[in-house]
């Protein structure tokens, strides 16, 4: 699907979700009780595009993310902008772990606006499936992922707090799944306070 036929349905969706007063948060932000748990999520997806390194850069009001695996292409802003594609996931990889299905949706516990750029593409998430502000004519070698604070039921502090925590006591031993990934960084406050695999 081309990239302007995909944003025009999406807007057609998001304009359908609004007129009939519906409300898509609970479900998809619901999924998991730990509001942090998209961490693990975007980890799986950085797995899942063969990332050798990524790194977590927590600020007071955003949290960026960057890894080194296979940059975005068409068919992964219409993954990453979808609530659900049945006929995709029965013919999904059986050795992907989670690329951008409902699990990245999790981000949306600390922002409503999830930033990427990756590759030629650079663009907003807002309504959970629209691409906004969307430029496609960069250069990243890198995927950057960044989730600004704007949850409207969480305070950045909160936020920055939650996560801080999460990488505080940070699960490195659920990491043993893991082919790709090599180096996972986590830095906050200016300093880097853990990795793996210095960890074992």
């Amino acid at each position: 699907m081309e990239i302007k036929e995909l944003i025009k349905n999406r807007e057609e969706f998001v304009n359908a979700v609004k007129k009939n007063n519906f409300d898509l948060t609970p479900i998809l932000v619901g999924l998991y009780s730990d509001a942090s748990h998209f961490v693990y999520e975007i980890l799986q997806n950085s797995e899942d595009a063969k990332a050798t390194w990524i790194k977590f850069d927590l600020h007071p009001d955003k949290l960026i993310i960057t890894h080194n695996g296979i940059v975005f292409n068409g068919q992964d802003i219409e993954a990453i902008t979808s609530i659900s594609n049945l006929e995709n996931d029965k013919k999904k990889d059986l050795e992907k772990i989670g690329k951008f299905g409902i699990g990245f949706k999790s981000v949306y516990a600390v922002t409503d606006t999830p930033r990427i750029q990756s590759g030629k593409f650079e663009f907003e998430i807002i309504k959970f499936v629209l691409p906004s502000n969307f430029k496609d004519a960069n250069n990243f070698p890198e995927t950057i992922i960044t989730l600004p604070f704007t949850h409207p039921k969480r305070s950045k502090e909160e936020i920055f707090e939650l996560i801080q925590n999460k990488f505080e006591n940070f699960e490195f031993y659920n990491l043993l799944f893991l082919s790709h990934l090599q180096s996972i960084t986590l830095h906050w406050e200016g300093e880097k306070h853990c990795c793996f695999p210095e960890y074992q």
